[in-house]
């Protein structure tokens, strides 16, 4: 009970801590995240069907992939 008594250790500050945490934890793992799985999946899928369809435009794909995910990068950062 005694650890509560501290100046550092009050419930109030205690509380703030894990409000502005939880804030920052939720902001990059959340959004980032999903956004990139999302795209990468796209991808892979997008990249498996032209081979099942047309491997030649697929082999066009995956060689402009780069490309576009450095202007996302790129794009992003800016």
């Amino acid at each position: 009970m005694g650890w509560f008594d501290q100046k550092e250790n009050s419930p109030g500050v205690l509380s703030a801590c894990m409000a502005s945490d939880t804030s920052v934890i939720n902001g990059v793992s959340a959004e980032g995240l999903a956004t990139s799985l999302e795209a990468f999946f796209s991808l892979c899928v997008g990249i498996s069907l032209g081979f099942y369809f047309s491997w030649r435009e697929s082999l066009i794909g995956l060689i402009c992939a780069p490309f576009i995910i450095i202007g996302g990068i790129m794009n992003m950062k800016l």
